[in-house]
């Protein structure tokens, strides 16, 4: 191999590096958004929701917003798994 071969490959390296990096501060990002509406707004979520009879657009509301929550989660722990593995090779 040349070296302009093996320095493509490690430039090429620390790119795939710095996207999965960038793609963990946006996933991390999303979910501290989410988790941040949810604190700031859950005593309207308690009057408006679970003080209430359970209605079919109460279930939805509910399964959306901490689906949402669980969803962002997985993404930032895959985001991490992903990162630990790509950085012990």
């Amino acid at each position: 191999m040349s070296n302009s071969t093996v320095a493509e490959q490690y430039a090429e390296i620390i790119l795939t590096l710095d996207t999965i990096r960038i793609n963990d501060y946006d996933a991390l990002a999303s979910l501290v958004l989410v988790a941040y509406d949810c604190v700031i707004t859950f005593d309207r979520e308690v009057e408006a929701i679970w003080s209430r009879k359970m209605t079919g657009a109460s279930v939805l509301f509910v399964v959306n917003r901490y689906l949402s929550i669980l969803c962002a989660a997985l993404v930032v722990a895959m985001n991490s798994i992903t990162e630990q593995q790509v950085s012990n090779v």
